[in-house]
């Protein structure tokens, strides 16, 4: 899978329903569902100019909850949508609708 640049991540995850949360060493991003604080959360390394390899590509799809990093690519690119990503994490049984 191609790199992912964080600033790239941390931009599609604002905008499909998840919210930045600062802490200590890592930006957390929290996903709200119907206004709701889900679970779900994907932690962010402070340096933005960081690029996410394999390995961390594969621990932040794990956060989010979905089933291949190819979906997490999709996401990034906004391919899929955020009524798709709260309709796959409802039908896995990650949040309750």
């Amino acid at each position: 899978m191609k790199p992912i640049k964080a600033r790239d991540l941390e931009r599609a995850l604002e905008k499909k329903g998840f919210q930045r949360q600062e802490g200590s060493r890592h930006t957390q991003y929290y996903f709200y569902y119907q206004n709701k604080k889900t679970s779900i959360r994907v932690s962010i390394s402070r340096g933005s100019n960081s690029v996410y390899g394999d390995y961390l590509i594969s621990c932040v799809r794990k956060e989010m909850k979905l089933p291949d990093n190819r979906q997490l690519e999709l996401f990034v690119e906004c391919t899929l949508t955020e009524e798709q990503y709260s309709e796959y994490l409802i039908s896995s049984g990650e949040i309750k609708p």
